[in-house]
């Protein structure tokens, strides 16, 4: 049954996106939240060494921004994917990819 009640959105194929979508998507946000705040303990941590002043508060800033979505945004597609919403959670799904993507990168450029 859809959020409205209606029987006609119970498709089997429905039913296996939810089946396999909202796992995998706990199963990435755990994996992304797990990955940020172990990199933010051991850069706070100085990793065997003394930590990096140039950039602390900045990688620290994004390292807390990533594990923040890491755990937003799986719920949000999670959310959209049992209403029903798929144009929206494509569109979810793509703009995080990029925002990884930038992310990324900079983090590259600071590490």
């Amino acid at each position: 049954m859809s959020a409205t009640g209606s029987p006609a959105d119970t498709t089997p194929a429905r039913t296996a996106l939810l089946v396999v979508g909202v796992p995998v998507l706990a199963l990435s946000g755990l994996i992304a939240t797990t990955g940020a705040l172990l990199a933010l303990y051991l850069h706070l941590g100085g990793f065997g060494g003394p930590p990096d002043e140039s950039s602390d508060g900045v990688y620290t800033a994004a390292l807390v921004a990533g594990a923040a979505a890491g755990l937003v945004l799986p719920a949000f597609m999670a959310r959209m994917l049992v209403r029903g919403r798929y144009r929206a959670a494509a569109a979810t799904l793509a703009v995080t990819a990029a925002v990884v993507a930038v992310v990324a990168a900079l983090l590259g450029t600071w590490g």
